[in-house]
């Protein structure tokens, strides 16, 4: 159910909607490309949803007034409430105060009681087309001439779907033009490279930054697939962090691959670290205006080592927030502390929690939240 409580604060919005959604029982709400074996709650969430399945909802009304209980039962949420309801209030429409209240909402209670906007008709059907796409060469690469790219890809539909059609990293007037500079943290295999190259032209250019050997050798097998048209793309490989030079490992375990100052019992890489303002300066590079961040959990480090790029030169940022509740609460007061002069909005590209992206711009009047 849509809720429309942005005069609210933070916990009261997502008390209304915790009381219009917690009897709902969604079937068709787990994204199977995503969760092949279906979404995995815990232990803690198996023994809420069948509590809440008996009580009713003047029960739970009732409830919610209690800190004892909302420390419980809204876990792991109601723990960084304050911070919450300051990147609420500091959103700047309402469709971004919704959402935060909807993804929250998911986190507490899950698939079975909230379904998030990504699970819509134009996601099934354009899933439908990407899926269609005619394969050609033994890689398996997959033109987009129709979604309006002149690119061949070789990706798996849903990765198709997300950045080329639903354009996970475009957001209102965040977008990349021709002729822009944009800084790609967290590259995977080039997708976004790519679709920020098609972006810019070749007047622009996108730095790419990934460290994963697999990743690495498929963002290669693409960018090569795609040339000229790619040839605005400079592969970066090396960790960002809050300061260069600093020896960190890292081993590949898919998507969720980080980097870690320990070094690991089994197979690892051992790499130097690299600062976004170090690399700017190193690189004399004049201008950025875009830079998108989704490095596990490294964000607010690489923001720390981008602060006098993010001063400078000012540019939109697309930051994920969702690898844990910690970077949801805390990343935005990090921006705020660098430069208050902004405007926050959020957007969710996924029917689960994961993928939420905190959009930045700056301005010339201070935010005060």
């Amino acid at each position: 159910m849509k809720t429309q409580h942005s005069n609210y604060g933070f916990f009261e919005h997502l008390k209304i909607k915790l009381l219009a959604d917690f009897k709902n029982n969604h079937t068709n709400n787990v994204d199977l490309l995503r969760y092949p074996n279906g979404f995995k709650h815990s232990i803690q969430r198996k023994i809420k949803l069948v509590i809440l399945s008996f009580m009713p909802r003047f029960l739970f009304r009732f409830l919610l007034h209690y800190k004892s209980f909302n420390t419980l039962f809204l876990s792991p949420v109601y723990k960084f409430k304050k911070s919450l309801d300051v990147l609420y209030n500091r959103l700047d429409d309402s469709e971004s105060k919704n959402l935060m209240v909807d993804v929250l909402a998911f986190r507490i209670l899950g698939p079975s009681k909230i379904k998030l906007q990504y699970n819509n008709d134009f996601y099934s059907k354009s899933l439908h087309e990407v899926a269609q796409l005619n394969s050609r060469g033994n890689l398996n690469f997959k033109s987009l001439k129709e979604f309006g790219y002149d690119l061949s890809v070789n990706y798996d539909s849903k990765w198709i779907y997300d950045t080329f059609v639903y354009k996970h990293y475009e957001f209102n007037d965040f977008v990349v033009n021709e002729g822009d500079v944009v800084l790609d943290l967290g590259a995977w295999q080039g997708d976004t490279a790519l679709f920020f190259s098609s972006k810019t032209g070749l007047s622009g250019k996108v730095y790419s930054f990934e460290i994963i050997p697999d990743n690495i050798t498929n963002f290669k097998l693409n960018i090569q697939k795609n040339k000229p048209n790619s040839d605005n793309i400079h592969l970066i490989q090396q960790p960002v962090w809050s300061a260069p030079n600093k020896t960190v490992y890292t081993y590949n375990n898919g998507f969720g691959s980080k980097v870690t100052f320990q070094r690991p019992p089994h197979s690892f890489i051992e790499l130097k670290t690299i600062s976004i303002d170090d690399f700017v300066a190193k690189n004399k590079i004049e201008r950025i205006d875009f830079i998108k961040m989704d490095i596990e959990g490294a964000e607010k480090e690489a923001l720390i080592g981008a602060k006098n790029t993010i001063l400078l030169l000012k540019p939109k940022l697309a930051i994920s927030i969702y690898h844990s509740m910690t970077d949801f609460a805390t990343i935005h007061e990090l921006i705020h502390e660098i430069n208050p002069n902004h405007k926050f909005y959020m957007n969710h590209c996924a029917m689960n929690h994961e993928e939420t992206i905190l959009f930045v711009s700056f301005t010339d009047q201070r935010c005060d939240q």
